[in-house]
């Protein structure tokens, strides 16, 4: 059973995989992953940036994601910290508004 799975699971990682007559790049696959995985990531800390505002009245007032994702989760909102900062970028001056995109 264990080589079955494992034929099965290098056919699909192989860099080319051929479906209904269509070639797809499985690096295409993976970046296209990647960024559905970023992009709800994003979304994620919004909401707990929602979250931070409905307890402290502001938001945190930073000028790059790291410190962003640490005073989120200083304060509690997340309990993990959950990405690689590089990929967005957030800024507050005023704690009142913000920005906040991915890269």
């Amino acid at each position: 059973m264990n080589t079955i799975i494992s034929t099965l699971s290098a056919l699909l990682i192989g860099s080319v995989l051929v479906i209904n007559g269509a070639n797809i790049n499985a690096e295409d696959i993976l970046a296209d992953a990647v960024s559905v995985v970023n992009e709800a990531n994003v979304h994620q800390l919004a909401t707990a940036l929602e979250m931070y505002y409905l307890r402290n009245d502001s938001y945190p007032i930073a000028s790059d994601g790291t410190t962003m994702i640490n005073t989120l989760y200083n304060d509690g909102v997340v309990t993990r910290l959950p990405m690689d900062s590089s990929i967005f970028d957030y800024q507050s001056t005023d704690g009142q508004n913000y920005t906040l995109e991915l890269k």
